[in-house]
């Protein structure tokens, strides 16, 4: 299946069309009543209304252009204390008429909302505290509601996805009590194989600055030691990760020999295929990203999607990776350091929106970003989740240690999360 016919495989029937066009209008209609008589509208019809827009996108940046349904909310200018954070969304949702509670089984709306508010905390005007405040409490709400349930299939990414940034923001109000007790459950999730070794790692440093805000010159020689194995894991983990970065590119060149000696033609329709889907930007695009683009456009054919399941990820990055250092590398400033320079651009922006960089790349990283990311290309919760997606299964596609080989079913989620949706194509577009 080529890249066309992935995209047509996605595109409305006429029912689904008459139903998006129905709750596009049940939408409008809430916002001409909020802009005309906004006392009468209750925030059980608000949810409602986000309830619908999650239908309509499908996607964690389903609020991206409904802050409106978020402003309107009431619960988003109410003030909420330290102490009642964990319990503020439900006492909300029980104290408002007529509201239906949201369910564990929406998860994604709590996740969105838990995520704007945090993305809106910067803005001009907003108190960056009472955003931060209510954005936790979203979360305390969900992963409130997932616990016991840590395990299930369904489930096992909410409190790995989401307990980490909890952490770091309980940590950034400095209400560290809480922050030790997603820590430790945190601790269990990792234990049991659902938290990855680098984010588990992430976490166990920010207990390390826990510990020295909270305890200061008091600190003990355990706290010493925790610090020593933790540095010593965490270059173990960053010197394999650019052992990884190298392989996966030298395995891509080989392999691209390989392949162009072998069927040549194959890359000439692969390179009509893509100018044709990324039109006037193709052109536009680094030498490095068309090449790597070409190569992942071709592992979705046989007889290559076969032999190497893992090529079209690994390629995919490699080709978003090229892409990003070529747009970042616009935008350093003269004092910024040589190793974030050198950094792997995709690492490093998830790191930043995680709030894992320290004090000097993160100012450093702030003023790139400002410049970088406005206009067409934003660092929105959906394109986080895209490029974690998309290392997630280079990583798998690369080490799989403790995990199944890369397979059929992991590269069919991959083709219709990153190709068939074209975010690919508007991630790289937008770079430009």
């Amino acid at each position: 299946m080529d890249l066309k016919d992935l995209i047509g495989s996605l595109m409305d029937d006429p029912e689904k069309t008459k139903m998006q066009n129905e709750r596009e209008a049940k939408l409008e209609a809430l916002r001409v009543r909020l802009n005309e008589t906004p006392d009468v509208v209750t925030d059980a019809e608000i949810i409602n209304g986000i309830r619908v827009r999650f239908d309509l996108v499908l996607a964690g940046d389903f609020l991206d252009e409904a802050a409106w349904l978020m402003e309107a909310l009431s619960f988003t200018h109410t003030g909420i204390a330290h102490d009642k954070i964990p319990t503020a969304w439900d006492v909300f949702q029980n104290r408002a008429t007529d509201l239906c509670p949201l369910s564990l089984d929406e998860y994604p709306i709590l996740e969105g909302m838990a995520q704007w508010y945090f993305e809106h905390c910067d803005d001009e005007g907003r108190d960056e505290d009472h955003m931060v405040v209510h954005s936790l409490a979203m979360y305390e709400y969900l992963l409130a509601q997932v616990r016991g349930l840590e395990a299930s299939p369904e489930y096992e990414n909410i409190l790995t996805g989401n307990g980490p940034t909890v952490v770091y923001l309980y940590c950034g109000l400095g209400l560290y009590d809480r922050a030790k007790f997603y820590i430790q459950l945190l601790e269990s999730e990792h234990k049991a194989g659902r938290l990855q070794e680098e984010d588990y790692l992430s976490v166990m440093r920010a207990y390390e600055l826990l510990l020295l805000k909270e305890r200061g010159t008091a600190i003990t020689n355990v706290d010493n030691e925790l610090h020593r194995i933790t540095r010593l894991c965490w270059d173990t983990i960053t010197a394999r990760d650019r052992q990884v970065e190298a392989l996966a590119e030298e395995n891509a060149r080989l392999v691209e020999k390989l392949a162009r000696d072998s069927n040549p033609a194959l890359f000439a329709r692969a390179r009509e295929r893509l100018s044709e889907a990324f039109g006037s930007s193709w052109e536009r695009l680094a030498p490095n990203t068309r090449r790597f683009i070409e190569l992942a456009e071709v592992f979705m054919h046989e007889p290559f999607a076969n032999s190497w399941p893992g090529g079209l990820p690994t390629c995919t990055y490699l080709a978003v990776k090229s892409e990003l250092l070529n747009l970042l590398g616009r935008h350093w400033a003269q004092g910024d350091s040589e190793a974030l320079r050198k950094a792997d651009p995709i690492t490093l922006l998830l790191d930043f929106d995680k709030k894992k960089l320290s004090p000097g790349d993160k100012q450093s990283m702030g003023s790139v970003v400002r410049n970088v990311f406005r206009g067409k290309l934003t660092l929105n919760a959906h394109n986080m989740k895209m490029l974690t997606l998309l290392k997630d299964h280079r990583n798998q596609a690369q080490h799989p240690e403790g995990s199944a080989s890369y397979g059929a079913d992991r590269l069919t989620l991959f083709k219709q999360k990153l190709w068939a949706s074209r975010w690919l194509i508007h991630f790289l577009t937008g770079c430009l």
